[in-house]
């Protein structure tokens, strides 16, 4: 296991999630934030919120609906992303053009430590825009070199596929990337 040492203001890391490699910092630090653009070579958006518990939706996150809150009792950790109302001082590059904050909680071991010693990490996949995510941290090392502040090279490596990304809108569920967790078995919850 690499060890852990703070990550500086704009800091990444580059670390295993049970979906993918990711490439995250901290998600309350804009300047980590931009460097994430900048690595990835891709104009703004808005990338996800990593947490390692339900506790680190505050401050970033507002109650769920009751369907959401069924999601995540039966889905998190694991490999579904779900759409929020952003809390009132969520930063606002977290907020996506649908007014809502995206949130995923992974169940791989790596990720979880890193984010209990760094926090909740703004996070998206260690890749180029348009291009394939790397297989692995040596690769990732050659892609972005001393750009990344820390490599956690830490428990098993990724299994794709990337996770899936679902919301409520009007009480029904829509789905907007497809992955491990299917419509179907959401919409079973509300049965």
């Amino acid at each position: 296991m690499t060890s852990f040492r703070r990550l500086p203001a704009g800091g990444i890391a580059c670390y295993p999630t049970e979906t993918c490699w990711g490439l995250g910092g901290r998600y309350d630090d804009r300047a980590a934030y931009k460097a994430l653009l900048e690595l990835k070579r891709c104009s703004e958006r808005p990338f996800l919120v990593l947490v390692g518990d339900v506790k680190d939706l505050e401050g970033i996150a507002l109650s769920p609906a009751d369907s959401v809150r069924k999601a995540m009792d039966a889905f998190w950790p694991g490999p579904l992303t779900l759409l929020f109302d952003p809390a009132r001082n969520c930063p606002d590059y977290l907020v996506g053009e649908s007014g809502k904050v995206a949130v995923r909680m992974s169940p791989h071991d790596g990720a979880k430590r890193l984010i209990s010693l760094a926090g909740p990490l703004v996070s998206t996949s260690a890749n180029l825009s348009g291009q394939s995510v790397v297989n692995g941290i040596e690769e990732a090392r050659r892609l972005f070199g001393e750009s990344v502040s820390l490599y956690w090279d830490d428990g098993e490596p990724p299994i794709p596929p990337q996770s899936s990304t679902l919301a409520v809108w009007e009480e029904k569920w829509r789905i907007l990337r497809e992955g491990p967790v299917s419509l179907e078995e959401l919409q079973r919850l509300d049965r």
